[in-house]
C-alpha cells in the first residue's frame, strides 16, 4: 500500500505574521471549519515541491518567488513542510476555503486552528535550523571540473565559493567525488551549483541530501539557448544572477506553472587584495586589459585604437593577460598576433600568460593607468570591477551591464574606432594636465565599487538571502 503524501506551506508576511486558511464546513475534508496551512495531498508521481507549488496556486492564485524545504513529518501521512514569504498579502486570493488571514504568532493559541497544523507551526518555531547562524550551516559547492571553475572563465563560481569559504563550512564537490558524498548518511543545509549542471545525474544525487538549493546562472537567454535555459532551475529554491542586466534578460519566466524570480548577487571582489592608497600616477601612460578571467571579444578594435593613438604621438602600451578568446582559441590568437605584426605594434602590444589569482591580478593592475575593453557583450564584468578596485580608469562602451558597474556620472565611449580614439586622447591629455582631478574621479569610482561589490557588501546580501525567511 502506497503511503499518502502531502505538502504544506508555512507562509509568513514581511512583518512576520503567519498566513492561514479558514477551511470550509465540509465533513468530507480534513480539519473542516478550522484554520490551517495552505497545502494538500500529492497527485500520483508528483514531487513534494511540485505539489506545494500547485496547491498554493490553486488555493491563492499566487506563486511564491521561492520555497524552502524545512522538514518532513509522518504524523498522519508523509508530509513535506515548506517555507516562503509574501511581500503583500493582498496578492493572495481566497480560491479555496472561506478566508485567508495573517495572524500574529502569539494569536495561534487563541484561534480555532487544526491541532495538526498547530503542531507543524510549533515545530517550525522551535526548529533549530531557523535559529542558526549562516556560518554554522553545512554547504556543498558542486562544480564538475575544478580547473574550469577555478582559474578559467567561470568566475562567478570561483568568487562565490571563495566568499562562502571565508565564512561557512563548505565542502567542494567535483565529479569524481559524487558517489563518495552522496552515499554517506550525512545531510547538508545548502547546495550551491552552476545551473549548467541541473539536469545531470550527479546533481540529482546531491539534491537528495541537501535541504536548500541555490543555483547561480550567468548566461542570458537567446534564440540558440532558450530551450536549454528554460529547462533549468526546476529543482532550485533560489536562482542567483550576478547583475541587474541578467536579471532583466533571464527571469522571471514560467516553468510548469512556477514563476521564478532571481536574486541579484554581485560577483564578490576581495577588497583587501585590491586596495592601494593613495592613488598616485605618473604621466607615463600605459593601457592594459586583463583577460585572465574572462576573454576579450573585440580585441581587434582595441588594437586599432592603440594604433590610432600611437599615430597621434601618444606613447601607450597595451598588455593582454590570458587566453584569447574563449579558453585558447588558437586560430583566433594567431589572427590577433598577425594583426599586431602587420600594424607594426609588436613593441607596444604584448600577450602574456593567463593570470588566475586575484592577488596576482591586483599586483599587475596597479602598474597601469587605464583598462581598455570595448566589448559590447559583457554580462557582469568581473575584470572591470577588479580594475575599479585597483584605481584604473575604465574605457568601455555604454552598453549592457557596464552602466550598472560604475557611478551614474561615469564617462562612457561610443562611435567608430576614430571617435573612440579621439575621446581617449582627450582623456589622456586631461589626465596628464589635471592628475588630481583624475585621481579624485578614480577614488570615487573605487569607493562606489567597494560599497557595491566588495566581499563585505556581497556577504551582507548573501546573509540576508539566507535569513529572510526567519
Amino acid at each position: 500500500m502506497n503511503t499518502l503524501k502531502a505538502s504544506s506551506l508555512i507562509l509568513l508576511t514581511v512583518d512576520n505574521k503567519i498566513v492561514l486558511q479558514l477551511r470550509d464546513d465540509d465533513p468530507h475534508i480534513h480539519f473542516s471549519g478550522k484554520w490551517g496551512l495552505i497545502g494538500g495531498a500529492s497527485n500520483i508521481n508528483e514531487t513534494p515541491r511540485s505539489c506545494m507549488l500547485r496547491e498554493c496556486f490553486e488555493e491563492t492564485q499566487w506563486i511564491p518567488k521561492f520555497i524552502i524545504k524545512l522538514f518532513v513529518i509522518t504524523e498522519h501521512c508523509e508530509e513535506t513542510v515548506y517555507f516562503s514569504v509574501v511581500d503583500d498579502i493582498t496578492a493572495l486570493k481566497c480560491i479555496e476555503g472561506k478566508e485567508l488571514r495573517a495572524f500574529e504568532i502569539a494569536e495561534i493559541n487563541s484561534i480555532n486552528i487544526s491541532s495538526y497544523h498547530k503542531f507543524i507551526i510549533n515545530k517550525f518555531l522551535n526548529c533549530k535550523r531557523c535559529n542558526r547562524n549562516i556560518s554554522e550551516i553545512s554547504i556543498l559547492f558542486y562544480t564538475k571540473l575544478l580547473d574550469n571553475a577555478f582559474g578559467g572563465y567561470i568566475t562567478a563560481g570561483q568568487s562565490i565559493y571563495r566568499l562562502l569559504s571565508k565564512h561557512c563550512n563548505v565542502t567542494l564537490v567535483t565529479e569524481r567525488m559524487i558517489d563518495q558524498i552522496s552515499d554517506t548518511n550525512r545531510h547538508y543545509d545548502l547546495l550551491v551549483f552552476n545551473g549548467t549542471y541541473e539536469k545531470t545525474d550527479s546533481f540529482k544525487k546531491l539534491r537528495r541530501i541537501c535541504n536548500q538549493v541555490w543555483c547561480y546562472e550567468h548566461n542570458n537567454i537567446n534564440t540558440e539557448n532558450q530551450a536549454e535555459m528554460l529547462s533549468r532551475f526546476v529543482s532550485s529554491d533560489r536562482i542567483i544572477v550576478p547583475s541587474l542586466f541578467l536579471n532583466k534578460l533571464i527571469l522571471p519566466f514560467t516553468i510548469e506553472n512556477t514563476a521564478l524570480s532571481p536574486s541579484v548577487l554581485p560577483i564578490p571582489i576581495d577588497e583587501s587584495v585590491f586596495l592601494y592608497a593613495p592613488l598616485t600616477f605618473s604621466n607615463t601612460v600605459k593601457f592594459c586589459t586583463f583577460c585572465a578571467i574572462k576573454s576579450i571579444r573585440r580585441l581587434e578594435d582595441n588594437i586599432l585604437i592603440i594604433k590610432s593613438l600611437r599615430e597621434r604621438g601618444y606613447n601607450c602600451y597595451y598588455h593582454i593577460y590570458g587566453d584569447i578568446p574563449f579558453n585558447g582559441d588558437v586560430e583566433y590568437k594567431n589572427r590577433i598576433c598577425k594583426l599586431i605584426s602587420d600594424l607594426d605594434l609588436t613593441n607596444c602590444i604584448s600577450i602574456f600568460k593567463p593570470v588566475f589569482s586575484q592577488k596576482e591580478i591586483a599586483c599587475l593592475m596597479k602598474q597601469y593607468h587605464f583598462y581598455l575593453d570595448l566589448s559590447a557583450k559583457e554580462t557582469y564584468g568581473q575584470a572591470k570591477l577588479e580594475a575599479l578596485f585597483s584605481g584604473l580608469g575604465l574605457i568601455m562602451p555604454f552598453t549592457e551591464n557596464n552602466v550598472n558597474l560604475v557611478p551614474n556620472d561615469y564617462d562612457f565611449y561610443s562611435g567608430t574606432i576614430a571617435d573612440v580614439a579621439d575621446k581617449v586622447a582627450k582623456r589622456i591629455d586631461n589626465f596628464c594636465r589635471f592628475p588630481i582631478e583624475e585621481n579624485k574621479c578614480r577614488e570615487n569610482a573605487r569607493s562606489f565599487a567597494i560599497n557595491q561589490y566588495s566581499d563585505t557588501a556581497v556577504w551582507s546580501i548573501m546573509e540576508n538571502m539566507y535569513y529572510e525567511f526567519i
